[in-house]
């Protein structure tokens, strides 16, 4: 996951990302990057693009555990969002509707509870929903 933070005490003028790394069971490594450069098809793409424009996340299958992180909801730009298939459990964030963009969005097989939220229905595009096998109240 990734989270901007302004550092100016440390990187005067410029932003960081703190990025997690998952290393290990139930441990992650944090970093800060102060800058990141990413060519991708012919475009050089430098720290805020490269998370702005972050379209798909598929981390499904990969024996997750925890909560689904409320900085997810930052990332705007996102079309696909697969989480299934993991060991996930709590509420699925409140401010899931800030995702506008969302086309599909796949929750399925996890240990999810809670309500599933309101704001889902404010996402417009949004055409493929798997929140099964979960233990989400309507």
């Amino acid at each position: 996951m990734v989270e901007k933070r302004d550092h100016n005490e440390l990187h005067p003028g410029g932003n960081t990302f703190m990025v997690g790394v998952p290393f290990g069971e139930n441990r992650i490594l944090f970093f800060d990057l102060v800058s990141l450069v990413i060519m991708w098809k012919g475009v050089y793409l430098e720290n805020e693009k490269i998370f702005g424009s972050l379209r798909l996340i598929d981390l499904s299958s990969n024996q997750l555990t925890g909560q689904i992180p409320e900085e997810l909801t930052h990332l705007v730009e996102l079309t696909q969002l697969n989480l299934s298939w993991n060991n996930l459990h709590g509420a699925i964030p409140k401010e899931v509707g800030k995702l506008s963009n969302l086309q599909s969005l796949d929750l399925s097989n996890n240990k999810l509870s809670g309500e599933i939220p309101s704001s889902l229905a404010t996402i417009s595009f949004l055409s493929y929903l798997k929140l099964s096998n979960n233990r989400l109240k309507p």
